[in-house]
């Protein structure tokens, strides 16, 4: 049967659409979308022959020189059916005067933008339906170069530092103490006094007092600084303090204020606390549960009373906890100070009475030995007189003969003893006691010429020194150019997803880009159309709202 021509063909230009697919046009009905094609017409052929799709060429009755302008067509077979077909023009080839042939490819994308319907895939990034801060946390991986801080602050109350000596025991008291101290029980006490001029005097009175008391200069265990605000009294218990960092979180970048709320999040901006002396931790506004806008972001710190104090700064209501203590900050490295001990005077202080006794025992000594050769003397008198005795009985017979050798012999026996006692008294004389003598001198002498000694050690001062050694909170953001640059990258190409979901296609007031992972596709096409489709949308595409705002990414497309 014979079916007269009636095809028709309309040669467009000015269409913001190219072969590549980065962007395509959204509508919301067929009407609407070939209302709008049409209204691009250079040219409308009717009563054609058939077009087939495949071939890729259509030849129409217009001079090539007239169509290089124009850069779409669409064609329908209209005694086949009314679907429209539409293709980008690729190449116009002159035929004759007034033929040329125009070969085109598909643009798959409006052809059967009505015949497909997308399915749940893996969406690597879109533009969100919803952009509240913290909602969309799926890190980016892209540069942020440099970070800067605004808004800086700190808690001024943990400046003022104390002195403090720890020690075992003090003057009048026993060998050992301790007590309570901010919650725990410790062996040892704290002596605590004001970081000024007046304070260290107090201090250095102390120390010498302790030092020049018997057997108490080995009790100083430590001398160190601490917040004065966390010195905890003998019976305390741990305490707790609040700081409120008010305000909302910041709005600008130095004065840029982006347009997507990503920004507003971490590692774009952030909450940073430091010490300045190493310790660091940073908190995400979006983590903060305040209830409302006007809340303070509140904190606890609390501290120890030890030779090596620690002062910890927690968040509340954050991350889902209500003390957050994982997620404190903690400063340490609070100042050591070395201290000098009069080594003369705490020796005489602590060994005074071993020298005395000492001296005592050395004479003891040789007063026993005095007694032992007395005794002996005696010893040997007695003898004699025995002897006396013995030969008075052998020779009785001669009563006047014995009588006169008792009397001798009773006369050798006392001066042999009265020699013996002499000669022992004088070799205890003058120099045993001499000896004595210059033995505890030397001792004396020793530890005099000993010098002073340093006690503990002595670290950094330079940030107490500047009474500076607190938390401090700052706003820390990426610069303004790289706040703009990537501000403007998710104006073009929205949020990292990595989400199974239905891409989106219209989320927002003038474009809504995708890309997908594996995109699922079903509908009425060929087979080839389609896998088209699905790489289009895996390569990444996006979908504009009007046709005359297509690469316009100056427009507000904010929600």
């Amino acid at each position: 049967m014979y079916i007269a021509p009636n095809t028709n063909i309309k040669i467009l230009k000015d269409v913001p659409l190219e072969p590549s697919y980065e962007n395509t046009l959204y509508f919301s009905s067929i009407s609407a979308q070939t209302n709008y094609f049409s209204s691009k017409a250079k040219y409308t052929l009717t009563q054609n022959t058939y077009q087939r799709v495949n071939r890729g060429v259509i030849r129409v009755g217009v001079k090539a020189d007239s169509l290089y302008d124009c850069n779409y067509v669409m064609f329908q077979n209209a005694g086949y059916g009314n679907k429209w077909f539409y293709a980008f023009i690729l190449q116009v080839e002159f035929v004759n005067n007034t033929t040329a042939d125009i070969y085109f490819g598909i643009d798959v994308m409006q052809t059967y933008a009505f015949d497909y319907t997308l399915k749940e895939c893996m969406i690597e990034r879109q533009h969100a339906e919803s952009d509240e801060i913290g909602e969309n946390l799926v890190p980016e991986g892209l540069e942020t170069g440099e970070y800067v801080s605004e808004n800086i602050t700190n808690i001024e109350s943990l400046k003022p530092n104390s002195i403090v000596i720890a020690v075992a025991a003090t003057e009048g008291a026993g060998d050992f103490y301790g007590g309570y101290f901010n919650g725990t029980y410790s062996g040892i006490n704290y002596l605590a006094f004001p970081n000024t001029p007046e304070g260290a005097e107090l201090c250095k009175n102390k120390l010498n007092l302790l030092a020049h008391s018997a057997d108490k200069a080995d009790s100083i265990v430590s001398l160190f600084l601490m917040p004065t605000e966390m010195v905890g009294a003998d019976g305390s218990e741990l305490s707790v303090k609040r700081f409120l960092l008010g305000g909302d979180n910041p709005k600008s970048f130095n004065g840029y204020k982006p347009r997507n709320n990503k920004l507003f999040t971490e590692p774009y901006s952030f909450l940073a606390v430091s010490t300045r002396t190493g310790n660091y931790a940073t908190y995400g506004w979006e983590f903060f549960n305040r209830g409302s806008a006007e809340d303070d972001y509140v904190f606890y710190y609390f501290g120890d009373t030890t030779p090596n104090p620690s002062v910890w700064l927690t968040p509340l209501n954050y991350k889902g906890l209500a003390v957050n203590d994982d997620e404190a900050c903690v400063m340490t490295g609070f100042p050591q100070v070395a201290y000098t001990i009069d080594t003369y005077r705490a020796w005489v202080a602590q060994s005074g009475g071993v020298v005395a006794m000492n001296a005592m025992a050395a004479g003891y000594g040789e007063y026993v030995k005095t007694n032992a050769v007395a005794e002996n003397a005696a010893a040997a008198h007695m003898a004699a007189t025995i002897k006396a005795q013995q030969a008075s009985a052998n020779f009785a017979q001669t009563l006047s003969a014995a009588n006169a050798a008792k009397a001798a012999a009773t006369s050798a026996a006392a001066a042999e003893a009265g020699a013996a006692a002499a000669t022992a008294a004088s070799a205890v004389g003058p120099a045993a006691i001499g000896a004595v003598a210059l033995s505890v001198l030397g001792a004396v002498i020793s530890h005099a010429r000993m010098p002073t000694v340093a006690k503990g050690s002595q670290s950094s001062m330079v940030w107490a020194g500047r009474k500076a050694m607190t938390f401090y909170f700052d706003h820390r953001h990426i610069t303004r150019q790289f706040a703009e640059i990537i501000d403007s990258y998710f104006d073009m190409y929205g949020y990292a997803q990595h989400k199974v979901g239905v891409p989106n296609r219209n989320v927002r007031k003038h474009w809504t880009y995708v890309k997908t992972v594996g995109c699922a596709v079903v509908g009425s096409m060929p087979g080839d159309d389609m896998r088209k489709i699905q790489e289009i949308f895996d390569a990444g595409i996006r979908f504009w709202n009007s046709p005359d705002e297509v690469g316009n990414y100056s427009l507000d497309n904010t929600l």
